[in-house]
């Protein structure tokens, strides 16, 4: 609860909620510079992110997350 507690999207959501989100989550690694999704493509998942550092190109627009 308490990592979707600190998602910005999820924090308001009742607990209830949240207990569904966490029973659907399924952990899932990545190695360093793969790509988890790309722009344009359909999404069907949600990330949350744990930890580590994660890389977010938008166009021409780049965001560095470390967690």
């Amino acid at each position: 609860m308490k990592l979707l507690d600190s998602a910005f999207i999820l924090n308001t959501l009742p607990n209830e909620d949240k207990k569904i989100i966490i029973d659907a989550l399924e952990p899932k690694s990545f190695k360093a510079e793969e790509v988890v999704i790309e722009q344009g493509t359909e999404g069907d998942s949600l990330f949350v992110v744990d930890s580590g550092t994660l890389i977010c190109t938008r166009k021409e627009v780049t965001i560095i997350i470390q967690i």
